[in-house]
């Protein structure tokens, strides 16, 4: 959440996160979050509480959240 309200806020085009497991997402703001929806922590928790951390939770990040998400490694 942090990361993608800094891209937003700084204009950045995209952003990469290093994951623990060694893992490597991007992401970039594709458009503005749905209404009704902020990037904030209790969206996205709502949203990882619904769905699995798969292609069906990155698929709501952009519909609802307007960020694209995709795993790379």
């Amino acid at each position: 959440m942090a990361d993608i309200n800094s891209l937003r806020n700084n204009g950045a085009g995209f952003g990469v996160i290093a994951c623990h497991d060694g893992s490597l997402i991007k992401f970039n703001i594709t458009g503005k979050p749905a209404g009704g929806y902020d990037v904030n922590e209790q969206n996205v928790q709502q949203l990882i509480d619904h769905y699995d951390i798969d292609e069906k939770l990155f698929d709501a990040y952009k519909t609802r959240l307007g960020v694209s998400v995709e795993r790379l490694a």
